[in-house]
């Protein structure tokens, strides 16, 4: 990295800070790893989706607002369309995937952890970024960290991270990108 703090992305959904929706989505979580990324030195933006209207004034996103306020390292931002990201993408340093969820299971299923790939996985690596997950989505860990495609993490994000971030090896993740992306008919 040429620079001193590493820049993450979260791009697309990301649903309120609320009880009701902790049930469900694993991005409600977001909030609580945005806090230890950013206390680890990080730069943060949440890439909203464009076609989808969020009322701001709702009170589950208060807790967002109040950090993007008080934190400028934080901040929301309007997505682009499909065709555009790639480039929206290159100016971050890694695509985030590591909510600090924890469901009901009365409500979401345990497998959810297990085999839960997202299309932000291959978003990120599509627009040719490193990602940082979660180790508890063990699939999408998996390949992370088989094919050296960014860095897992605990479930609980850790204090270190941001120096684990600066010192992860961009050059080397290029030529494994470039195998992935061949080894999965991902070309453009």
């Amino acid at each position: 990295l040429s620079r001193s703090r590493p820049r993450l992305v979260w791009a697309g959904n990301v649903w309120r800070n609320c009880e009701a929706t902790r049930r469900f989505f694993f991005s409600s979580g977001l909030l609580e790893s945005i806090k230890k990324l950013l206390a680890a030195g990080c730069e943060i933006d949440i890439v909203l989706d464009p076609h989808k209207q969020i009322n701001m004034d709702d009170e589950g996103w208060a807790p967002y607002h109040e950090l993007a306020q008080a934190v400028p390292a934080f901040r929301f931002r309007i997505g682009v369309d499909e065709g555009r990201m790639s480039d929206l993408l290159a100016e971050y340093d890694f695509g985030l995937l590591h909510p600090e969820w924890n469901p009901i299971f009365d409500y979401a299923y345990p497998q959810k952890f297990e085999y839960s790939v997202p299309n932000k996985l291959l978003t990120y690596l599509a627009g040719g970024i490193p990602v940082l997950v979660s180790r508890a989505f063990a699939y999408q860990s998996w390949i992370v960290e088989s094919m050296g495609l960014g860095i897992v993490e605990e479930k609980v994000v850790q204090p270190d991270i941001g120096s684990r971030l600066l010192e992860f090896d961009f050059k080397g993740f290029s030529d494994r990108l470039s195998r992935f992306i061949i080894n999965n008919s991902m070309e453009r």
